[in-house]
């Protein structure tokens, strides 16, 4: 089988290549669009908690942090306390 992959390799060396997911529900940028609408609304959310005070602001912000964690975005080195 290696050789057969080599030669395939080789083959396939320097053209364009297209992946294609068929069980996809919706199209990527819609997918993208809901999750990030969802986000938005919940950072939202968290800004208007009544709960926390001021002084607590920190701890909203670390909230929001989590948020972009959750949906795989990195919010860089400065918000990683652990």
């Amino acid at each position: 089988m290696e050789f057969a992959a080599e030669v395939l390799a080789k083959l396939l060396e320097g053209k364009e290549a297209a992946v294609t997911f068929p069980q996809l529900e919706a199209p990527m940028e819609r997918l993208i669009e809901g999750r990030a609408m969802r986000a938005l609304k919940e950072i939202r959310d968290i800004l208007a908690d009544e709960s926390l005070s001021d002084t607590n602001c920190f701890y909203k912000i670390e909230k929001i942090v989590t948020v972009f964690e959750k949906l795989g975005a990195d919010c860089g080195n400065r918000h990683d306390f652990g």
